[in-house]
Order: C-alpha cells, then sequence, then structure tokens
C-alpha cells in the first residue's frame, strides 16, 4: 500500500470532516485508501462505508502535564521580551488567540506519526474541514521520498518567521533545555516555517521520530506558542531538516495545490483554481460538467449483421430491455455502436438522465470496420473449424472479437478522456441481466469510489499450474475472472491493455481463444500488480464491489479453498481480510468453523 490520505476530529468537529472526505471522493477523484483518525468518539458508519473509509479510533493525547506547566509558566508573548528583540517576534493584538490552553485538541494531529500508519509508504494529512475543488493528482506529484512537504508560511517581508511560533522568552529553562538538546541557537528565530493544515510526509521518517518522542516533546519543550504546529517544526524542520516546501504548482496541473483562502490573492481567483483551501470564500464554479470520477464505457452492435452470427445470437431487444438499467446510471458515458444501435440507444439514454449534466459520446461505426476485427477474423475461423464445441456456438469467432474489443474500447477511451476522470469503467450493456440485484445503488456506489489500478472479480482462482497450456485450458472457457465489469485506474489502462494483447496474440498463435475472461485469467496470474481483486460471482460483481454482501459459498468454496490448496497464502490473506471486515460490518454471517479458519489465515 502506497498512499493514504488521512484526516482527523472528535465528535465535534465530524460534520467538518465529512465535507473533506466527500470532497475527496468526488472533486479530488481520490479512489484509493482515506483513513478517519476519531477521536474519542465513534461515528456512524453507514455513510463512512459508502465511502469506504477506513476508522482508526483513538483517545485524546493526554496535555494535563503540559497544561500544568503552562499555568505554572505562562507563555504570554507580551512578556519577559528582552530590549532588541526584532518587532516580528511579537505577535500583533488579537492573533494571539491563547491556543496553548484553549485549543488543546490541536494537539491530536501528532495522531497522525503513529505506528499504525507505517503500513503506507506516504501519507497526506488533511485538517477536517479543509476542501477540495479539484482532483488531488496534482499533490501526488510532488517529490516525497524522505521528506515532509508543507507549505511555506512565512512572508517574503520577514513579518513571519519562526519566532512568532515559539515562546523562548517565556521559560528561560526550556529554552535552555531545548538548544541543548537540539543544537539551536536564537538563529532559529529567523527561519522559515511550514503551515501544518495540510503536509505530506514518507512514511521512513517514523524510523528516526515516533509517535512517543513527539508526545514527549510537548511535555518537555512546554514553549510552543501554536501548540503542534511549533513542535512539528521544530522536529521537521531545525532537527531532521526534511521539511521541504509545498510548490504552488506541478507541470501536470494549471490549478494552484493550495491555498489558506482566495483572499491572500490580489487577484482574488476562485475557489476552482485551487486543488486545496483551507477557507473558501467564494462560490464554486461548476465545470461545464460536473467532475465526475469516472466515465462508463460500453457497446452496443447490431451482432445479427456479423457473418457468422446463429440461431443463439441474443435479439436486440434482449440487450435494449437489460442495458436500460446500465443506460440509466448518472455518469459519462462512451458507447461503441453502430448505425442500426445508435438511434435506438441514444433514445434511451436521452429519456433516462440529463444530457446537460450527464454527457455522453457516441462512436459509430460497424463493428466489422474495425481493423482489430479485420486483422483477426480470418484466422480464428481457421482455428475453429473443426473444434465441436463451437458447433452452433453463440462463441462465434465475431464474438469472441466482440469480447475482446472492450479492452480495445477501454484503451481508446483512454486516450481521449473525454470527460477527464481518473477511472474508466467497462460495463457490459446487459450486466443487469445477471447482477439485477440493488443494481442502481450498488452500481452507483462502485462508480463513485472505484478502487485502485484494474479492479476486476476473481470468482473461481486457477492456478499457474492449472494455466500452463493454452491449449488444454482455453477452449470452452473455464469460469475464473469475470469480464462484465472492469473498473481501470486511469493510469493503468495502457500497461494492461499491452498485457492483455500480447497474451491475446499468444492464445492465437496456439490456434485456441474464448473469451476476454480467460485473457484477464492469465494476465492477473502473470502481472497480479496490475489488479486489485474483490470476490463473489456473476450475481455478485456489482454488489460485492466495496463489501462482500452475496454469494459467501462461492468465495468460500471456489477462492478460499483453492487458493489454500495450492499454497498461494498471500491471496488467502487478502480474501480472508475482506471476509473478516464485512462479517464484522454485518454484511454476511459465516459458520463458526469458517470463522476458526479465518481467525487462523489471518494470525498467520
Amino acid at each position: 500500500m502506497n498512499t493514504a490520505f488521512v484526516t482527523l476530529c472528535d465528535k465535534s468537529y465530524y460534520p467538518k470532516a465529512l465535507n473533506t472526505l466527500r470532497d475527496l471522493r468526488s472533486r479530488g477523484k481520490w479512489s484509493g485508501t482515506i483513513v478517519l483518525i476519531a477521536v474519542d468518539f465513534y461515528p456512524d458508519m453507514n455513510e463512512l462505508n459508502d465511502m469506504n473509509i477506513l476508522l482508526y479510533p483513538t483517545k485524546h493525547i493526554d496535555t494535563s502535564y503540559l497544561v500544568q506547566q503552562l499555568k505554572e509558566h505562562p507563555i504570554d508573548i507580551y512578556k519577559n521580551i528582552p530590549e532588541g528583540v526584532p518587532e516580528y517576534f511579537t505577535v500583533p493584538s488579537g492573533i494571539d488567540d491563547n491556543r496553548h490552553l484553549g485549543k488543546l485538541y490541536q494537539w491530536d494531529k501528532l495522531q497522525v506519526f503513529s505506528p499504525f500508519f507505517k503500513q503506507w509508504k506516504r501519507i497526506v494529512f488533511l485538517d477536517a474541514g479543509m476542501r477540495i475543488f479539484n482532483s488531488v493528482q496534482a499533490c501526488l506529484e510532488i517529490p516525497w521520498e524522505g521528506k515532509l512537504v508543507a507549505p511555506d508560511d512565512a512572508s517574503e517581508d520577514f513579518s513571519k518567521r519562526f519566532g512568532r511560533q515559539i515562546r523562548i522568552y517565556a521559560n528561560q529553562e526550556v529554552k535552555e533545555r531545548l538548544f541543548a538538546d537540539f543544537g539551536f541557537s536564537d538563529a532559529i528565530m529567523y527561519e522559515r516555517y511550514f503551515l501544518n493544515c495540510i503536509f505530506i510526509y514518507d512514511t521512513t521518517l517514523l524510523d528516526r521520530i515516533s509517535f512517543t518522542d513527539l508526545v514527549e516533546g510537548m511535555n518537555k519543550y512546554p514553549i510552543c506558542g501554536t501548540n503542534e504546529m511549533t513542535l512539528m517544526n521544530l522536529y521537521f524542520t531545525f532537527k531532521l531538516k526534511v521539511w521541504a516546501p509545498m510548490p504552488d504548482y506541478v507541470n501536470s496541473c494549471k490549478k494552484r495545490i493550495f491555498g489558506w483562502s482566495e483572499l491572500n490573492y490580489p487577484n482574488k481567483p476562485n475557489c476552482s483554481e485551487f486543488c486545496f483551501i483551507k477557507y473558501p470564500v467564494t462560490h464554486y464554479i461548476e465545470p461545464k460538467y460536473p467532475q465526475y470520477q469516472n466515465t462508463l464505457v460500453s457497446m452496443f452492435f447490431d451482432l445479427h449483421k456479423l457473418t457468422d452470427a446463429t440461431k443463439e445470437t441474443r435479439p436486440l431487444d434482449f440487450y435494449i430491455s437489460k442495458g436500460k438499467y446500465t443506460l440509466s446510471l448518472p455518469f459519462p458515458l462512451v458507447l461503441f455502436c453502430d448505425s442500426n444501435t445508435r438511434p435506438i440507444i441514444q433514445s434511451i439514454r436521452e429519456s433516462c438522465v440529463d444530457t446537460e449534466k450527464v454527457p455522453t459520446v457516441y462512436i459509430e461505426k460497424d463493428f466489422t470496420e474495425y481493423d482489430f476485427y479485420k486483422f483477426h477474423m480470418n484466422s480464428i475461423q481457421a482455428h475453429r473449424k473443426d473444434v465441436n464445441i463451437y458447433k452452433d456456438h453463440r462463441n462465434t469467432p465475431s464474438i469472441f472479437l466482440l469480447y475482446m474489443f472492450k479492452i480495445v474500447a477501454l484503451e481508446q477511451a483512454r486516450q481521449l478522456n473525454y470527460f477527464n476522470t481518473s477511472h474508466i469503467t467497462w460495463f457490459d450493456l446487459g450486466c443487469y441481466h445477471v447482477a439485477p440485484d440493488d443494481f442502481e445503488v450498488s452500481a452507483i456506489k462502485m462508480l463513485s469510489n472505484p478502487n485502485p489500478k484494474i479492479s476486476v472479480c476473481y470468482i473461481h482462482y486457477r492456478d499457474k499450474t492449472v494455466l500452463e497450456s493454452m491449449k488444454e485450458y482455453v477452449p470452452g472457457g473455464p469460469c475464473a475472472i469475470a469480464g462484465g465489469i472492469i473498473t481501470c485506474e486511469i493510469n493503468y489502462i495502457e500497461r494492461f491493455y499491452n498485457c492483455i494483447m500480447s497474451i491475446f496474440h499468444e492464445m492465437l498463435s496456439h490456434g485456441v481463444g474464448h473469451s476476454d475472461e480467460t485473457c484477464l485469467t492469465y494476465c492477473y496470474t502473470r502481472y497480479p500488480e496490475l489488479f486489485t481483486l474483490y470476490y463473489g460471482d456473476y450475481y455478485s460483481i456489482i454488489k460485492n464491489y466495496h463489501h462482500i454482501k452475496r454469494d459467501y459459498s462461492t468465495i468460500k468454496y471456489f477462492f478460499l479453498d483453492k487458493v489454500l490448496y495450492y499454497g498461494r497464502m498471500d491471496l488467502a490473506k487478502g480474501v480472508a481480510q475482506k471476509i473478516q471486515e464485512s462479517v464484522d460490518l454485518g454484511y454476511i454471517s459465516i459458520p463458526n468453523e469458517d470463522k476458526n479458519l479465518i481467525s487462523h489465515i489471518l494470525k498467520n
């Protein structure tokens, strides 16, 4: 696991935190891990589960000893300042808000350095209430390894330097202790420092400074005028020297990464010109189309026009009756169709969604006119000429190519990325036929919060030893990975396309080929790093996307038991974690003997 976005709140700040979490999943287009640190309360999990938020409950940091010291040695910054100290080490009237006593909860931000977070390589922290107006991708392009990256809060005119953050004149004993421990001098008073309402850090830094060290520092150096922000600067800026200022822009993004408020800029830009704003004051200007995270891709061709159509070929009415549910989904759509099917499908789509807000691109071209079809049709026909299982079968050479065309369609949609989304999802037009259960609600949840990488439902595990001979495995197309839904993080699609196509051509070189699903199975086996798996059956291909809600027996017997048989404990732990999570959330119940098995797998 590489990156997690994290925010933190107690019960009173939870509404603000929810705004940040919703923004991350919507305008921020972040589909990866989000952690909510919940301090001294346990929020209702319904909405958090819908957004796939990981909860990290904890207690307030004990500040009682700190408070005792602050009462014995007040750090009122207007006192004990020697003559000759520059004016910019004092705070203008009204800025000292007594936060060292009145906002003790700010110290809880140190919890983001708990050992729990070492399971990720990079942490991006956002204050609860931080608003997000554009994709977080720009933030992820900032160099971060070995660093803590945060905005520079110092001004060019020297009116803001670290001397305004620390009260070294309030307690001489603590000052001497701090300078001796860290090797500091008065020079730090003139240094720049960072804001910590947003920061990125490399978790290897936790090998050099721990959560325990920071809490000890809170009590050992009670002269931090801005609480945890002062302490974080002491350690990360001055002791470890790992702070890197957050840039205003990165090359790939025309939006400013972070702003305190639009009012801080002479031209008073709209909040839509920023990725993150601490205190937005302008009304968000919506883009021409809403900032969707996901583009749907599907196809609808007149199969009866194909030269090898059989009596088993499904009629258009079948796809029209089932496809209307897919066409009703409120997400932008790229639809591959022909001149016969476009008027039909366009009429249904326009009757189901507000086309002003939910756009559709129709790519109209006969399937037989695609080079992909022309280049491969003859060889596949030749391969199947004397293969009995394909005689009068619905899976004709044209249908096999149609199955594979979804990979071509995904790559074309990636290249054009009509709607600038972070994910592109293949969605079989007639998917409702096999997965009608809670279709609309489950599909919207899936599309609104897609998994990272290429995400597929693995139904029946097939070990690499079973796949050794393509000639033996491929004919007939044994069930393994479902191909009706494939959610794709856009940065993974090109490599996914190349890997799948190499396998497709390898199959053709062996004179076999059945479906996209057999290619997907080989692709996962050879390139597992491209994939995020979920588990179920065809009937739960949508409903089980985030959590296991049905078809547990299929998962148990055809995936978990199989991977255990083949000694794949890595895969066993992955599915066991998902089962346990789903049990804990009350989505499924499992027999006691299975509970013991899951517990055993997770402990080993």
